[in-house]
């Protein structure tokens, strides 16, 4: 009975999530990003089946802690936008019916439970951490070196025009070295500060994150500091829920925003709303319509532009998948059109493609998940978010793996980290 009752609440969440966004899209995002392809005809049948469709989803979300978050945030960031497209105009019904069923594979295969591998040797925590700091650093110090200083921005609403001059600026190879700390050694030295009860290392690993934005105007090195912090506060009970919860409370911000752009005409309002309501919830979502409207008549690409393939398979075009898309829908092939787990699985081979990188995605999953129950589900939520959270919004789950430092992460967590001298972590 508790359990339908949470999922019960979930809905209630998540159906005010949509209802919010779908208020804000149509009162500002529809009219000042028209050029983009928003807009809102909205269908009252199709606002119907979308309530429909996030009560199916919500019911299938069967996880528990670190399992239970990343369901959510799936339903937050790609299942509830999606419906909102849907029921706007802006997306097809063919979208809607596949992101259904990728979320669908992904809440009921994560479930299934099995016994990975892990290593039996055990590593030091106190070693362990003072080697990711220093390699951290060396990062940092090789960029700097490099004149890395020179587009240093720490301004999140100017990222995207600091951010291609810096990539721009430093070696192409620095590229993999970012994500390898961003996405692993920053969010691993933040979740172990937390657990060893170091402060030391836990400011140090703030100024790690804050100096690799400010390098780089990649905003996503800035979410695991905000994760340590709150899911170490927040009980993890319910934490899916808590999670959605938070997002309806910034798109009404983001609706506050909006209307004080519009009304008080000042510079200093209207960012925010764009950034989180549109940027963080609508644009993955839109992009994943792009991939699938425009592949499900196209050729696939069948990882021709992937490492995978070992250049064995010609690409039948030119541009890469994120370019392509970045030209047809967005006038400009420079622009990166990045697609998280649907859309560039789609890109790859349709709709198994799709259905493929679901199922990959659900044995990640399922994988934290057990990884959880040995290491901690707040140590591994909160170190895992950053790589998770871009498969989910906006990363090939292939390429994530293998240059975007997962496969690193994943071989940290098989380890067995001693923290001699400390309390063990509470499991709630």
């Amino acid at each position: 009975m508790l359990a339908l009752q949470e999922k019960l609440f979930g809905f209630c969440i998540l159906l005010t999530l949509y209802l919010l966004l779908l208020i804000v899209n149509d009162l500002y995002i529809s009219i000042i990003y028209a050029y983009m392809g928003f807009s809102s005809d909205v269908d009252l049948y199709e606002v119907f089946l979308s309530i429909v469709v996030i009560f199916i989803a919500v019911i299938t979300a069967n996880g528990k802690d670190t399992l239970a978050f990343y369901q959510y945030m799936i339903l937050v960031l790609i299942m509830v936008p999606t419906a909102v497209l849907y029921s706007a105009g802006v997306a097809s019904g063919e979208v809607l019916a596949i992101t259904l069923l990728s979320t669908l594979i992904v809440n009921v295969l994560s479930n299934i439970r099995f016994s990975p591998y892990f290593f039996s040797g055990e590593v030091a925590a106190k070693p362990l951490i003072r080697i990711l700091v220093v390699l951290s650093f060396a990062y940092i110090i090789a960029a700097v070196m490099l004149g890395g200083m020179k587009y240093f921005n720490l301004s999140i609403f100017d990222v995207y025009e600091f951010r291609e001059l810096a990539q721009a600026n430093l070696p192409w190879y620095f590229g993999y070295f970012y994500s390898v700390v961003s996405k692993v050694f920053i969010p691993i030295i933040l979740a172990m500060s937390w657990k060893m009860r170091s402060p030391v290392y836990g400011l140090l690993g703030v100024a790690l994150a804050v100096v690799t934005f400010g390098l780089t105007s990649h905003k996503a090195v800035l979410l695991a500091p905000v994760l340590i912090v709150a899911l170490n506060y927040f009980s993890f009970r319910g934490i899916g829920l808590k999670m959605a919860a938070i997002f309806v409370a910034t798109v009404a911000v983001s609706w506050a925003d909006f209307y004080l752009d519009e009304h008080v005409n000042m510079e200093t309002f209207g960012d925010f709303g764009s950034m989180f309501a549109r940027r963080v919830l609508l644009v993955p979502a839109q992009l994943n319509s792009f991939y699938i409207e425009y592949f499900s008549v196209a050729e696939s690409y069948y990882w021709a532009d992937s490492r995978v393939s070992f250049g064995l398979i010609n690409s039948p075009y030119t541009l890469s998948s994120v370019n392509l898309i970045g030209m047809l829908y967005l006038s400009n092939e420079n622009i990166a059109a990045n697609s998280g787990w649907i859309g560039s699985g789609y890109a790859n081979a349709g709709l198994m493609g799709a259905i493929i990188y679901s199922v990959l995605l659900a044995v990640l999953l399922a994988y934290l998940r057990e990884c959880s129950n040995r290491l901690g589900a707040k140590f591994v939520t909160a170190s895992s978010a950053t790589s998770v959270m871009i498969i989910i919004n906006s990363t090939d789950i292939v390429t994530a793996i293998f240059t975007h430092g997962l496969l690193f992460l994943l071989l940290i967590y098989s380890l067995n980290i001693r923290y001699e001298n400390f309390e063990k972590e509470e499991q709630q």
